[in-house]
């Protein structure tokens, strides 16, 4: 299928939610495009190059297909829009560069059949310490978090949820099958709820100082 891409310096996982400020003229007609014929739009992570302007860039091979579920138009002629991802998909080819990215796509799926049980439950269990122990080093006031029960939306929530640099993000996405996500995902969150723990740790000196 083809796509409209709209290059970012973030990642869109699957399930979540992330709103954009639209006001170059050829992202403007894709947005507009996109709401009066009812198409989604392809985010995808730069690998080299701006979001803004006409200069040559270099984007990753896998995105996230999202829908606009809602749109803003200003006074300025700017639009705000708010995407949900959808599906993953696979770049086979970009069809056009100028004045902006269109690219053959292949969807691509998450199956559940080598994600174990056991793995899933542990993730469910470190997510949510790994949510605790955020909200405690940001000082936020602890909340109940509301965790999926399907493996997949789970792994894709975790995706969407851990507060990491955009490129280990986008490894999170290119994983091959559901069980390798959550593998990795674990890793990942063991490596973070340490770092959390320090720094509430040290919030809490400065705190006392």
């Amino acid at each position: 299928m083809l796509l409209d891409l709209f290059p970012l310096n973030t990642v869109l996982f699957p399930g979540s939610a992330m709103p954009l400020h639209i006001f170059e003229p050829r992202y403007l007609a894709m947005v507009g495009q996109c709401l009066e014929e009812d198409r989604r739009l392809g985010i995808i992570l730069l690998r080299k190059g701006r979001a803004e302007g006409y200069g040559e860039v270099e984007i990753h091979e896998v995105g996230t297909v999202a829908e606009i579920v809602g749109a803003n138009h200003r006074a300025d002629g700017s639009v705000g829009i708010q995407i949900v991802g959808r599906k993953r998909f696979l770049v086979r080819e970009v069809t056009q560069r100028l004045p902006r990215l269109i690219a053959e796509v292949d969807l691509l799926e998450w199956y559940a059949d080598d994600a174990r049980a056991d793995a899933v439950d542990e993730l469910r269990r470190e997510f949510r310490e790994y949510w605790r122990r955020l909200l405690e080093a940001t000082g936020q006031w602890s909340r109940r978090l509301s965790m999926p029960d399907s493996p997949r939306d789970l792994a894709e929530t975790v995706g969407a949820g851990i507060q990491i640099e955009a490129s280990r993000r986008q490894l999170l996405l290119e994983q091959r099958t559901l069980g390798d996500l959550v593998n990795l995902e674990l890793e990942v969150l063991r490596t973070q709820i340490p770092k959390l723990l320090k720094a509430r740790a040290a919030r809490e000196r400065q705190r006392s100082n």
